[in-house]
């Protein structure tokens, strides 16, 4: 019983909302919203596709689209990258952090010996570092700590390198704040 009270309490909360959204005519009244066509979003076109399938198609092209790229993949690529050229294997690491410890550790050794500025400057152009206009070190800072100063400058690169075919975890993974309108539905915040 109290899943039909529910119901109906959302029926008369949607119907004072697009009541109070309708204006009256001339006469003072109001023509009444066909509710069949408000609750199936029916009628609702643009460009000749129905709304919902429009909404399905964007999110197949944002999800399988050879034109996207992930930004998250495009770092853990470069990270992967980093460590065999540096014969540090990720496997052997419970986390990012002891990861990119572990790589920071290794440029030090590296560059204790006698020509490893050219060394370091042949990877850094191998992984396209100086196209992004990044550091090794920036570089291994953004693995140990990615919501830092390193890690956003990372991300802006990357994002800037590739343009608006880029997508990031915060626009696709992470969840939003959810915020209920008065009728009941959720939006984003």
């Amino acid at each position: 019983m109290r899943a039909v009270s529910a119901m109906r309490d959302f029926a008369i909360a949607t119907l004072r909302e697009v009541g109070a959204a309708r204006p009256a005519d001339a006469a003072g009244t109001v023509r009444s919203p066909d509710l069949v066509a408000i609750a199936s979003a029916a009628g609702q076109r643009d460009g000749g596709l129905p709304v919902d399938k429009q909404a399905r198609a964007k999110i197949t092209e944002a999800m399988f689209s050879v034109n996207t790229v992930n930004l998250t993949k495009v770092k853990t690529k470069l990270f992967e990258r980093l460590g065999e050229l540096l014969n540090v294997r990720q496997e052997s690491f419970d986390t990012a952090e002891a990861y990119g410890r572990a790589l920071k550790q290794k440029l030090a050794e590296i560059r204790r010996e006698p020509g490893s500025e050219a060394f370091l400057a042949k990877i850094e152009k191998e992984l396209g570092l100086d196209k992004l206009k990044i550091t090794l070190d920036e570089l291994t800072d953004a693995i140990v700590d990615p919501d830092g100063e390193a890690g956003r400058k990372l991300d802006a690169a990357i994002e800037k390198q590739y343009g608006k075919a880029i997508t990031s975890a915060r626009d696709a993974d992470t969840p939003r704040t959810l915020v209920m309108s008065s009728i009941g539905t959720y939006r984003p915040r």
